[in-house]
C-alpha cells in the first residue's frame, strides 16, 4: 500500500496509556506492516534490526507494543485493524477496475450499436432519460442474492469475498500468495469462501509439513473437491473410493468426505439435493 488512513482519535485512545517510544515505536510497526502487506517478523530481534530499535528500551517498548496490539502465528504477527484496512484497498482496486471493464464494454457496444430512430411526439425542449452504466457498486434497490443463485462469474465484485480476504486468509495459513494474484481475483468472482480456501489450506499443510506451499497447489486440491463435489451433486460414487469395513473409516476417507461436506453443505448419507454452496472453479 502506498498510503494508509490514519484516524487520530482512534490511535490516541488506543495509545494514550504509552509512552512516547512506545507511540512512536508503533507507528513504525504499523508502516512496515502497510508497506509489506505481511505480517511483521516473529524473531523479535530481527524485526528490532528493520525497526531500528537498538537501545534496551527501544527493545522493550518493541516487545510490550507486540504483545499488546498484535497476534502472533508461526508465520508472524498479525494485526487486525490493518488486516481490515488492506482488505478494503485492494477491494476498492478491484471495484474500480470492473467499473472500468464495464464501462469500456458499454462503450464499445454503443459505438457498434445501430443510432436509435429520433423520437416523436416529444413536448419541445425536452431530452430523452439517459440510463447509468452498470457497475460493480453497490445498488441499494437492488435486489438480494440469495443462497441458491449461482454467483455472476463475470463481474470480480460479485461476491462478498474479496481476493484480499482469500489472500490473508492463505497468508495467515503460511501459504504465499498476494492479494493481487489474479488467480485470487477469479476465486472470489466464483463466490469461493474463505472458510473452503482455508480448509484446502489445512489439508495441503498436513500433506507437505516441511514445504512452503504456494497457491498453485491449494488450487489442485480446491479443483479435485470440485470434481468430487460435482460427482456427488450428479449421484455419484467418490472417485477412487475403496471399501472399507462397515464401521470403519481411514484418515484418508475422512478427509475426502469432510471436503465433500463443505462444499456440499451436506452428509453422505443425507438426500443428494443439488447444493447451492457447490462452486464450479474450473
Amino acid at each position: 500500500m502506498n498510503y494508509y488512513p490514519h484516524h487520530i482519535g482512534d490511535f490516541n485512545n488506543s495509545t494514550r496509556h504509552l509512552t512516547r517510544v512506545e507511540r512512536s515505536i508503533y507507528r513504525d510497526m504499523i508502516e512496515l506492516y502497510y508497506d509489506t502487506e505481511q505480517p511483521l517478523l516473529r524473531d523479535v530481534k530481527a524485526l528490532c534490526r528493520r525497526l531500528l530499535a537498538r537501545t534496551e528500551e527501544e527493545v522493550t517498548a518493541v516487545q510490550q507494543v507486540l504483545n499488546e496490539f498484535f497476534t502472533e502465528t508461526e508465520q508472524g504477527w498479525f494485526h487486525d485493524r490493518c488486516d481490515a484496512e488492506i482488505r478494503k484497498y485492494h477491494k476498492n482496486i478491484e471495484d474500480k477496475s470492473a467499473a472500468g471493464k464495464a464501462s469500456a464494454a458499454a462503450r464499445a457496444a454503443g459505438k457498434t450499436a445501430p443510432k436509435a430512430a429520433p423520437a416523436k411526439d416529444l413536448p419541445p425542449n425536452s431530452t430523452p432519460v439517459e440510463q447509468p452504466l452498470p457497475s460493480c457498486s453497490t445498488n441499494q434497490n437492488q435486489e438480494p442474492r440469495t443462497k441458491n443463485q449461482e454467483p455472476d462469474k463475470s463481474a470480480i465484485c460479485a461476491g462478498a469475498t474479496s481476493a484480499a480476504d482469500l489472500s490473508i486468509a492463505m497468508r495467515k495459513k503460511g501459504v504465499q500468495t498476494q492479494p493481487a494474484d489474479p488467480r485470487l481475483i477469479e476465486l472470489a468472482a466464483q463466490g469461493v469462501s474463505v472458510e473452503v480456501v482455508e480448509a484446502a489450506c489445512d489439508v495441503a499443510i498436513k500433506a507437505k509439513p516441511n514445504e512452503t506451499i504456494g497457491i498453485g497447489y491449494v488450487l489442485k486440491i480446491l479443483e479435485r473437491w470440485a470434481r468430487e463435489a460435482a460427482e456427488l451433486k450428479a449421484g455419484g460414487a467418490m472417485p477412487n473410493a475403496r471399501a472399507s469395513p462397515v464401521g470403519y473409516e481411514s484418515a484418508k476417507d475422512r478427509s475426502r468426505r469432510e471436503a465433500a461436506e463443505k462444499l456440499t453443505g451436506r452428509r453422505p448419507n443425507e438426500q443428494r439435493n443439488p447444493s447451492p454452496h457447490i462452486i464450479d472453479i474450473n
